[in-house]
């Protein structure tokens, strides 16, 4: 047993982004049994060594280190822990405890995966790193719960293999060609198929999607002039470039069935997917491909959300976790208009005294002031509203003489703040008289 220290950091890795370290003691040392008490203890040195040199520093990396050393300080002060009988006994628990979370991950599997019959190898990872479970151990879970686990590579399509206006068109041309799906459309009435590992159609196994099966469905189109036809035409010919093009019709044909697939919940999904003539297990393994990419993208999102709260980004943290929780009118919230500093608006009651001091808000403080606020708030509830200046000898309304003394001195009755009381009499320094 001998400490390999560029496989060990690239397994701390993954524990310094979440801020933890490993549970398993025979992990967090690379421990592996039978092993003599010689090779524990040249072991233990190897590994404390290792932190000693990275904790320096305040890297993600160093913070885990230390506090690995932190848990290290506890388990020296035993002085069993440096021989292999003491060892081989911590494996035994760790297996007796690995026995019980595997029962309980293949609950949890059951639960959250039992619609599909199956879940993606990154699922099974994800399931395995938060209980502290090998991987082994967690497709033995899955075994356990009856579903069959996604290889890690059988993906999707990342993009669509066509122009976004190009795809979009294809779609709504299937629609009204009446073609529930690509395969459908180049060999009509051909039943269910599989498309995951390549098209495959389960009927007539020699199909294809190809130039000459979309040139024989085309001259059929043709035969006809029809609005069905004319979409199913348009449709052909677009499948057709795409093929000169080097387009992969199976990347088209699933982008086209993801997008049928949609938000729907699993089970709904995939009745979706084989009402369009998808296999069974393909639907299925379809829809939890689909569903594990957005999870993936939520948890992408969670770390930047982390990454900006590291950064001091509050704004722009809050925001982004409103999107990834869905509320889109918590990510649209700007702050109020309003002043959360001001001092409540004074609900009716006695008036007080003539020496009150208004309150003004300048945006950093609350200050104090015995002039009027330079921004009139809304005129206070119960104030007599304020009369339109007119021309000089109207009948309708009263003439001002001079509208800039108006604007001089306001009535505290139509200008004042919402928190100067109109019970309170003009300001101090001032008269009530025009």
């Amino acid at each position: 047993m001998a400490f390999d220290e560029k496989a060990y950091e690239a397994f701390l890795t993954p524990y310094s982004r979440r801020n933890s370290i490993p549970e398993d003691l025979l992990e967090r040392y690379a421990i592996t049994l039978p092993a003599t008490d010689a090779e524990i203890a040249a072991q233990l040195k190897a590994v404390r060594a290792y932190w000693n040199k990275k904790m320096v520093g305040q890297t993600r990396l160093a913070r885990t280190a230390k506090s690995c050393k932190t848990e290290d300080d506890e388990l020296a002060k035993d002085p069993g822990s440096a021989t292999a009988a003491w060892w081989a006994a911590r494996q035994r628990e760790r297996d007796h405890a690995a026995r019980q979370q595997i029962d309980d991950l293949a609950g949890l599997l059951t639960a959250d995966h039992a619609a599909l019959g199956v879940v993606t190898a990154a699922a099974v990872e994800r399931a395995a790193a938060s209980m502290g479970l090998t991987m082994a151990q967690a497709e033995q879970a899955a075994r356990q719960a009856g579903l069959a686990v996604i290889p890690a590579n059988v993906t999707l399509p990342d993009a669509p293999p066509l122009p976004a206006p190009v795809f979009g068109q294809l779609s709504r041309e299937l629609a009204d060609g009446g073609a529930r799906s690509v395969p459908d459309l180049i060999h009509p009435g051909s039943g269910t198929f599989r498309i995951l590992a390549g098209y495959e159609c389960l009927r007539d196994g020699g199909k294809r999607l190809d130039t000459a099966a979309i040139e024989a469905e085309a001259r059929e189109a043709g035969k006809n002039t029809s609005r069905v036809n004319t979409a199913r035409a348009a449709a052909l010919h677009k499948l057709k470039d795409a093929y000169a093009k080097h387009v992969d019709l199976r990347d088209v044909t699933l982008f086209h069935l993801m997008e049928l697939a949609g938000d729907a919940s699993p089970a709904i999904a995939k009745a979706t997917l084989e009402k369009h003539g998808v296999e069974a297990g393909d639907a299925a393994r379809i829809v939890a491909l689909v569903a594990g990419r957005a999870k993936a993208a939520r948890e992408s999102g969670l770390d930047r959300v982390r990454a900006l709260l590291e950064n001091g980004q509050l704004g722009e943290a809050r925001s982004l976790a409103g999107t990834l929780a869905g509320d889109q009118e918590m990510a649209r919230r700007r702050p109020s208009s309003s002043c959360a500093r001001c001092p409540p608006r004074r609900r009716a009651g006695p008036a007080p005294p003539a020496t009150a001091r208004r309150f003004r808000c300048s945006g950093n403080a609350v200050t104090a002031t015995t002039k009027p606020p330079s921004t009139p708030c809304a005129a206070p509830r119960g104030a007599r509203p304020r009369r339109t200046p007119t021309a000089r000898g109207s009948t309708t309304g009263r003439a001002l003489s001079a509208p800039t003394r108006e604007r001089r001195s306001p009535s505290p009755s139509s200008t004042a703040c919402s928190r100067w009381p109109a019970t309170a009499g003009p300001p101090p320094g001032r008269s009530s008289s025009r």
